[in-house]
């Protein structure tokens, strides 16, 4: 086992040493209110830095996916995700660029807003990245997701959203969220640990989102409760709000468990 781990360990190694490049993105987010029939027109640029003087960059325009963590994940857009979409009236071109030393590569997202839009936002990702680098097992791709983000000027942005699932324990509390409306938003969780007699005996806190949940997207928080003394045997409630970041309480919920 021991000569198993030092092999991957060398493989690693000589993966990350052949890999001495990294690119510069210009323009990685289109984040902007536009009208219907506005014509869009930006421009994301990739420069070259390092020891290679030449590198294939491969460009591609996705549904805007997002994990449970706030990772961005480029994905063909479902039928729930369809509606917020700007996918079908954007276009990315060159499919491929190629990034030479001092000559940056540019590639240009381009389209026109429907008269017919809609309310709220539209949503897409921008993926630019290598061909895998490297020798051995492990290859090394350079890459960037641009969120392309647009909301759509003078419309009824709905934000709003609601607890899809709930796991309390003694320890702390697990929520997923989801937006349930047509716009982007941050939002944070809080929870109390609730006795028999209905006394407040801990609270937990989880952060506002480090970036913004886009709808149909869920969003997982976890708390920890930090009681001062263990919990005697008998019933206790565990209530969740989430609120979003204007203070507005978007969703509560409550569960009971037995210590």
């Amino acid at each position: 086992m021991r000569s198993n781990i030092l092999i991957l360990g060398l493989c690693i190694f000589l993966a990350l040493s052949t890999t001495a490049s990294s690119l510069t993105f210009g323009g990685a987010l289109l984040k902007k209110e536009v009208v219907p029939g506005e014509v869009i027109s930006h421009e994301i640029t990739v420069s070259l830095s390092g020891d290679e003087t030449s590198m294939e960059a491969v460009g591609g325009l996705f549904g805007h996916g997002m994990g449970l963590d706030g990772a961005r994940i480029p994905q063909e857009d479902t039928e729930e995700m369809k509606p917020y979409s700007a996918v079908g009236f954007l276009k990315l071109t060159p499919e491929k660029a190629q990034v030479e030393e001092g000559a940056p590569a540019v590639f240009l997202l381009e389209g026109k807003v429907p008269e017919d839009v809609g309310s709220g936002g539209r949503y897409a990702l921008v993926e630019i990245h290598t061909p895998p680098q490297g020798e051995g097992q492990i290859s090394i791709a350079l890459a960037t997701i641009a969120p392309i983000m647009l909301t759509i000027a003078g419309t009824d942005l709905v934000e709003t959203g609601e607890i899809s699932s709930l796991n309390v324990s003694v320890d702390g509390v697990s929520v997923i969220f989801k937006n349930t409306g047509n716009h982007h938003f941050k939002a944070s969780a809080e929870a109390e640990l609730i006795d028999a007699e209905g006394e407040v005996l801990a609270t937990a806190e989880a952060p506002l989102m480090y970036t913004s949940l886009v709808p149909t997207a869920s969003w997982l928080f976890n708390t920890v409760f930090e009681a001062e003394e263990e919990l005697a045997p008998g019933t206790y409630t565990v209530e969740v709000s989430v609120i979003h970041e204007d203070g507005t309480i978007l969703d509560t919920e409550e569960m009971t468990f037995e210590v």
